[in-house]
């Protein structure tokens, strides 16, 4: 019951620009003192109007996908938009090259995501972004770390569980910080914000939790298996992981059960995110979770000794940050109403629908709901890039209303 979109027959394909892992002329690998190779950009694939002026979608996706994923969406838009789609690194891989690395951080991909949307957006030009699963954690950071380069701002099914509101009063910074309160120093910006849970955050329950806590470290150790013991392995302890949660209904109901990839290409080292994530959370000093101190090269930070930092640290692990209020950055979530487990809480849906122009939809699908329902989801998309706003509850009628 897999299902796999073949890009040659979906997607009219451009001459890509391949960023390797390895210097030009000098044959040995960058790294950054994390330890990691430097990644320099996301592999991307890029499709419809060639118009220098054409308004741009960049869509970003997560685990275990490649672009594929995305391509009905693109197949649909593509008339209209110029389509850049961007996956996780090495998800478009079936095999690690030689030397290659397996385990990067959240602010190498980080970095990587923001070569690759300023490069794509020459000009100034604002972005309609598209992302989901990790390219949903991931796209929530960009957008609250860089709501200028957005028109518009599309999640699916992984939605934000903070907001950080604008504290009166607050000390000025130029590197971050951030104490036991919850304020939080965000970089060069130089003002001081408080985080904060939405009203109704804690409804989901233990259950839901324990579920997303248990599949996260099942496949940590796949990807450790796979590193430290045996490629072959770590894949089979992953093949018979969605086999399971399939069997089991762990994640949906008999539809949507497993990854709308063929599993023989999902391979242990796609799993790195959960790693990355995760490491940090155990690892790191507790203070951390606490500070949101990422500096960014495109916008001008600098470091605490005025110099421009050459590593990154700084991007909350366990907060997936709402774009500020302030932004007025036009922000659509939607989800799949068809799962036992849920990444997002009501606090967030009453949260965006209480802010204009802004909206959450529920889909009769799973996790990757707009493969099951692909003209719906088209034409909420599309119309909400047309300033057309569809926001309404589970159990509600849709109701219009336009910006």
């Amino acid at each position: 019951n897999t299902l796999r979109l073949p890009l040659r027959s979906c997607l009219v394909r451009k001459p890509l620009k391949r960023h390797t892992q390895r210097e030009k002329g000098r044959g040995r690998t960058t790294r950054m003192s994390g330890g990691s190779p430097a990644l320099h950009a996301l592999p991307t694939i890029e499709v419809g109007d060639e118009r220098p002026d054409a308004p741009l979608v960049f869509m970003l996706s997560g685990f275990p996908d490649d672009h594929s994923v995305f391509a009905r969406l693109a197949e649909d838009l593509k008339e209209d938009f110029r389509v850049v789609i961007a996956c996780m690194p090495l998800h478009d891989q079936q095999s690690l090259r030689e030397d290659q690395a397996c385990n990067y951080s959240m602010e190498d991909v980080f970095y990587a995501l923001e070569n690759t949307v300023f490069e794509a957006s020459k000009g100034g030009r604002k972005l309609h972004f598209i992302c989901h699963d990790w390219g949903a954690w991931f796209g929530h950071h960009f957008a609250f770390l860089h709501p200028e380069k957005i028109e518009t701002f599309v999640a699916f099914d992984i939605g934000a569980n903070v907001k950080y509101l604008k504290r009166e009063g607050g000390s000025r910074s130029s590197n971050g910080g951030g104490g036991g309160d919850g304020t939080s120093e965000l970089g060069d910006r130089g003002r001081v914000y408080k985080r904060t849970g939405f009203r109704g955050q804690d409804d989901m329950n233990t259950s839901n939790k324990l579920k997303v806590l248990l599949y996260q470290w099942i496949f940590c150790l796949s990807f450790f298996t796979g590193k430290n013991i045996s490629g072959r392995l770590g894949d089979a302890m992953l093949h018979n992981s969605f086999k399971f949660f399939a069997w089991s209904e762990w994640f949906a109901p008999k539809s949507d059960r497993r990854p709308h990839r063929k599993l023989q290409e999902v391979h242990w080292f796609h799993c790195f995110p959960y790693v990355a994530i995760w490491s940090k959370i155990l690892c790191r000093e507790k203070g951390h979770m606490k500070k949101h101190t990422y500096v960014s090269r495109h916008t001008g930070g600098l470091a605490q000794d005025g110099t421009k930092p050459d590593t990154y640290s700084g991007l909350l692990p366990a907060y997936i940050p709402l774009p500020l209020d302030e932004s007025k950055l036009k922000v659509l979530f939607m989800y799949g109403k068809r799962k036992n487990v849920k990444f997002h809480s009501e606090g967030l849906k009453r949260e965006l629908h209480g802010r204009p122009g802004c909206a959450s939809v529920g889909v009769e699908g799973g996790h990757w709901f707009y493969l099951e329902e692909r003209e719906f989801t088209t034409k909420i998309v599309r119309d909400f890039f047309n300033g057309i706003v569809y926001n309404y509850a589970d159990a509600a009628a849709p109701k219009q209303s336009r910006l």
